[in-house]
């Protein structure tokens, strides 16, 4: 029988999802989504590591956590990301234990730590200085945008623009602030424009 199966090649897994809503024009919709894949049958979690989608999974823990913001104090929500980051680390980093130098991510697994950090510094987990309208607004916009928008929302975008060549994606660091340079940063609500100061001269 193990060897039939070889012959066949690896058993297939499918997953449907049926989501049915009313629209507003009043009729009723269904959604059905199939997603399919080999099934991981070996002790080896290498191989579910490169299937891994680190932008769909920053946002489903975003949203998760905006889910039990409406029940939960804040501190548990923060508790329970750093928990699971330390889970999945855990799992699939590659460490010596004593040696944090030795610590390596897998490359699908290299930018989810910063996107959780800085979901815990967004406006849907810290309330301070924003009132609850705004943090309910906050949060439904989350819930009802696309991946690469909600990414932009925990993640704001800098740009760095100058004349030695096109537009270029820059880190949130102090190290991205030249005198020559514009930045522009994109938090999905607001858009800052940052002058360097030999361009801020003219």
């Amino acid at each position: 029988q193990q060897q039939q199966q070889q012959q066949q090649g690896p058993r297939r897994r499918h997953l449907q999802l049926i989501t049915q809503y009313q629209h507003a024009n009043g009729k009723y919709r269904m959604r059905v989504t199939t997603v399919g894949g080999a099934w991981q049958s070996s002790p080896d979690v290498r191989t579910i590591g490169r299937s891994f989608d680190q932008e769909a999974a920053a946002v489903l823990m975003a949203r998760a956590a905006v889910h039990r913001a409406e029940t939960e104090e804040t501190t548990d929500i923060l508790r329970w990301l750093d928990r699971s980051l330390i889970r999945l680390c855990s799992r699939f980093a590659d460490y010596r234990k004593g040696d944090p130098s030795s610590f390596r991510l897998p490359m699908e697994f290299t930018i989810f730590p910063q996107f959780l950090f800085h979901l815990r510094r967004s406006p849907f987990l810290q309330n301070f200085n924003s009132s609850p309208d705004e943090s309910a607004y906050h949060r439904m916009i989350l819930t009802r945008n696309t991946t690469s928008n909600s990414l932009v929302m925990i993640q704001p975008a800098l740009l760095s623009y100058s004349f030695t060549g096109p537009p270029t994606p820059v880190l949130l660091d102090i190290n991205s602030v030249k005198p020559d340079t514009i930045l522009l940063l994109d938090t999905f609500f607001t858009v800052v424009v940052f002058h360097g100061e030999t361009i801020a001269s003219w």
